[in-house]
């Protein structure tokens, strides 16, 4: 009787005592790298590209290390051509265990150094390629049953990332989802970062450069489209767009704009359609043109029957502009329209005039006073 206990014991316990033995040895560096060499044999040869990693590092309990990880297609176009899809010189997550058990993925550190990246084909109609110097994030947690994701940090330094059209159209997605993930971010931090945008042919083109940005507490609600934001600061950045084959004329160019030293001050901000809030407490900036705009204050609020500016402050070095606006989003309908409220006051000095307009007529120049262009205007009505 007590050998057959014993045998029974014995098989029962030796599916988990197999499973505890085989997971001692995933910590075992010589069976991890063999393993990984072994996959990225697997995907090399089944999806025709060149995937290599250099070591693989797993400590108890999930404190995964991976370098020197690569993967390089082969572009049938171009005879012996390749793209490399993904380039990463360091990634690192670690992750707690126990919540894991709950349905909870808590990550204490996910980090990504010197990586490389192209999407070549994996999104139709775009392509997004680029490099990051250090990617940062850590979460409190995400809760699959619950569809929550909390954020604690997420920092992005060095990074440039491109953004081209490969087709004048994109396919309408008709795909139906129901995506109900509550999203929280504590902290977002940006810097040296360079963003670029460019159509089929260059036709247009955009960029920004961003030197510092810090958004704090935003929280995005998938299920019910809502979206709030508690501040965003921008500091030292610039911006550019330019119509490729537009022709440049002389003063403020809408179709070739250069910014630099971009500052922006932005709390309370939230939108959930129809309703959108936001107060901008600095806006800053100069212009190729020589427009400079030294200061911008302005809140808003919008519904889906009107939209209200109580107030509006815009300076230059040469100028400055106030305003109160309120108006009915039916103000220019045929029939029973709503209201429209406007009251402003500027001064706009000659130097401005010159910077948008460009080279004024001599003649013109010479008779057009030093002072200030006084401008007062109240409409009120439909």
């Amino acid at each position: 009787m007590k050998k057959f206990l014993l045998w029974t014991s014995a098989l029962l316990l030796s599916p988990i005592v197999l499973f505890l033995v085989l997971t001692m040895l995933l910590y075992i560096p010589s069976v991890q790298n063999f393993l990984v060499q072994k996959v990225a044999t697997y995907l090399s040869e089944t999806t025709n590209a060149e995937v290599g990693i250099g070591s693989v590092s797993l400590r108890f309990p999930l404190d995964l290390s991976i370098e020197e990880a690569k993967f390089i297609k082969q572009n049938d176009s171009i005879a012996n051509a390749h793209d490399t899809i993904a380039d990463i010189r360091n990634f690192v997550v670690d992750v707690q265990l126990c919540p894991l058990f709950s349905g909870k993925v808590v990550v204490d550190n996910l980090e990504v150094n010197d990586a490389k990246f192209n999407t070549d084909g994996f999104i139709s109609a775009l392509r997004v390629r680029g490099d990051v110097k250090r990617l940062k994030m850590k979460s409190r947690g995400i809760d699959l049953s619950e569809e929550t994701v909390d954020v604690e940090g997420v920092i992005l330094k060095g990074g440039n990332v491109d953004l081209a059209l490969l087709a004048d159209t994109v396919a309408e997605d008709t795909t139906k989802s129901d995506i109900r993930w509550k999203i929280n971010i504590s902290k977002i931090e940006v810097n040296d970062t360079r963003l670029s945008f460019h159509t089929v042919g260059d036709t247009i083109m955009a960029g920004a450069y961003i030197a510092d940005l810090d958004i704090d507490n935003t929280h995005i609600d998938l299920g019910s489209s809502k979206y709030n934001m508690e501040s965003l600061r921008l500091n030292g950045s610039k911006a550019h767009f330019d119509q490729r084959f537009a022709p440049r004329v002389d003063g403020l160019d809408f179709n070739h704009i250069a910014l630099d030293d971009i500052g922006i001050d932005i709390d309370s901000v939230c939108y959930e359609d129809p309703k959108a809030n936001l107060v901008v407490r600095k806006f800053c900036m100069k212009e190729k043109s020589g427009l400079q705009i030294k200061e911008m204050t302005m809140p808003l609020s919008l519904d889906s029957q009107k939209v209200v500016i109580p107030s509006f402050v815009l300076s230059t070095g040469d100028s400055k502009l106030t305003a109160k606006c309120s108006m009915d989003l039916n103000a220019f309908e045929e029939r029973n329209p709503g209201r429209f409220y406007l009251d402003f006051g500027a001064e706009i000095g000659k130097a401005d005039i010159v910077r948008c307009l460009g080279m004024l007529p001599r003649e013109l120049a010479n008779y057009y006073p030093d002072r200030p262009l006084s401008l007062r205007g109240s409409f009120n009505g439909n």
